[in-house]
């Protein structure tokens, strides 16, 4: 909500940390689709958004980035 009304005076969002509870590609797509694709986005990944027991989740997360940087 706070990005849609202020999308004109911001070009850079920093997100720190389980961005999503249970990633997956399809979940990844659809929290980018809620940014314009001139916004420059990083992300500092916590352990459920790259998955601490489970590699396909940094996979999937490297994935998605790649696709968005």
């Amino acid at each position: 909500d706070f990005y849609n009304k202020n999308k004109k005076k911001i070009k850079r969002i920093i997100f720190s940390g389980d961005i999503l509870k249970e990633p997956t590609l399809r979940r990844w797509q659809v929290f980018f689709k809620n940014f314009d694709d001139n916004l420059d986005i990083h992300i500092a990944p916590g352990n459920h958004d790259v998955g601490y027991k489970s590699k396909s989740l940094r996979n999937i997360y490297e994935l998605v980035l790649s696709h968005h940087t």
